[in-house]
């Protein structure tokens, strides 16, 4: 049964989660900022309000991409439980305890883990970046050369080509050499409609977004509910996703199935637009052919 995250989290974990919940004080956070850093989160929240800090991991990919980050960092099945989530300016999805609570902080701002490793004096980058008053602080242009132009990560909308692009992604899934890669695909224009793939063991993990996990909670029709069970997809419930293990490594065989669970689940028959995420770069190369 699914519960709070930071209810299974060792007690060594457990301190980090103080500073992601309760104001704290600057050196507090920036331990915890160092070792999730370290540990490797991508990307990180960090806020001020009345001069008591707060930090969080962060992902642009929703709150099950970022569940899959705290689960990481805290060392738990992220399966079996859940966390509380609210989205900033610029689509960060952030940790919190009650999402309900919105208090504004001073200021934030959400560095990347290039940053994060390579200055030498983490509190004081920290207090740059929020001196900056921005959500995402850059480095200026003198240190960091700009990136080169890369295409949106949306699949291509001929229907041939989306189908190559599908299957090397999904190649690229399989033959990744990471221990638990994913992919997330997910509707451009509802993000609560997503599903994902993980490799683990051999095997390949399913998960079908239930749209049970923020309010207003949209459950799906009780038909897209048994067509999902008649494939194998159990869950479903409140913050529970709907799920399947043990698919086969067939990238052409995965294609279709999700075409198959986008067209049950949420009656969309065409995957073009769709938006893809995935944990690493290896998997992201793929996406270089997916430019519309």
């Amino acid at each position: 049964m699914a519960e709070p995250i930071e209810f299974r989290a060792d007690p060594g974990r457990r301190r980090l989660i103080r500073s992601v919940f309760e104001p704290s004080s600057r050196e507090e956070v920036v331990a915890a900022v160092a070792i999730a850093a370290a540990d490797g989160c991508g990307s990180i929240y960090v806020e001020r309000s009345k001069g008591r800090y707060r930090w969080s991991p962060s992902h642009r990919g929703g709150p099950y991409p970022l569940l899959r980050v705290v689960a990481q960092l805290l060392r738990v099945d992220y399966r079996l439980a859940f966390i509380g989530f609210r989205t900033v300016p610029g689509g960060w999805c952030i940790w919190v305890e009650d999402p309900a609570a919105r208090v504004e902080p001073d200021a934030y701002a959400v560095l990347d883990r290039e940053q994060l490793l390579t200055t030498s004096d983490l509190g004081a980058l920290i207090e740059a970046a929020l001196a900056a008053g921005v959500n995402e602080w850059p480095l200026p242009p003198s240190c960091r050369p700009a990136p080169p132009p890369r295409r949106p990560p949306h699949l291509p909308r001929d229907p041939a080509v989306r189908r190559r692009v599908l299957e090397t992604i999904l190649s690229s899934l399989l033959e990744n050499p990471s221990e638990r890669p994913w992919v997330c695909f997910r509707s451009r224009a509802d993000s609560g409609q997503y599903v994902q793939l993980m490799r683990h063991d051999g095997v390949v993990y399913a998960e079908v977004g239930s749209r049970m996990w923020e309010e207003p909670q949209r459950p799906l029709r009780l038909s897209a509910v048994h067509r999902l069970r008649w494939l194998g997809f159990a869950g479903g419930r409140e913050r529970c996703n709907f799920a399947r293990d043990g698919l086969p490594r067939d990238p052409i065989w995965l294609a279709r199935l999700l075409e198959c669970l986008f067209r049950v689940a949420y009656g969309i028959c065409d995957l073009a637009g769709a938006v893809v995420d995935a944990s690493d770069e290896a998997v992201r190369s793929a996406l270089l052919d997916a430019g519309d």
